[in-house]
């Protein structure tokens, strides 16, 4: 009599930003280096058929602004649909380009949407793209300190996973979690 092996369930955990990264730069109102958080907004300017496009960020202290560009001397044709949000302040595209913004520092407090946990293959996907460690994202959703999810590791829990390895996007590992 042969036993059947039953595959495990896949199980999606979506990590979403709780807030928006911030870029490290000299104000020039408070003469100091100064958090830089993005205003939502989109400033376009156009220069005969080229155009220019920034992503405002405002000062946390005084609320100076800074333009950060996204697309520099461009065609209306090449923007294509983009244009039209752009001028419209898409929340979503400016929240998706504010993590893309060179010097912004994506390790922002995040939530984690998942089912209770249960021995599964998990699928990691970033709704946003933060800067988490694997150990530390385990840590803390099983509430256990991060030595013992490299203990469990090198056990064999996660399976070939290294646990210091940053969370991506689509990342797949086997979790038991009567092994952690």
């Amino acid at each position: 009599m042969s036993r059947r092996l039953v595959p495990l369930p896949v199980l999606l955990w979506r990590i979403t930003a709780l807030e928006l990264p911030r870029v490290l730069r000299r104000c020039p109102r408070c003469d100091l280096a100064r958090p830089f958080v993005s205003s939502g907004c989109f400033r376009v300017n156009a220069q005969k058929r080229r155009l220019d496009v920034w992503l405002v960020h405002r000062c946390e202290a005084c609320d100076e602004t800074w333009n950060a560009p996204i697309a520099e001397r461009v065609t209306p044709e090449s923007l294509g649909a983009g244009l039209e949000r752009y001028h419209a302040n898409d929340d979503a595209l400016a929240r998706r380009l504010a993590f893309a913004v060179p010097g912004a520092d994506c390790a922002v407090p995040y939530v984690v949407e998942r089912p209770p946990l249960a021995a599964a293959i998990v699928r990691v996907e970033l709704v946003d793209p933060v800067a988490v460690r694997l150990d530390r994202l385990l840590a803390g959703e099983l509430g256990v300190s991060r030595a013992e999810v490299a203990r469990r590791a090198a056990q064999g829990a996660l399976g070939a996973r290294d646990p210091r390895r940053r969370v991506t996007d689509g990342l797949e590992f086997t979790f038991h979690f009567d092994e952690l």
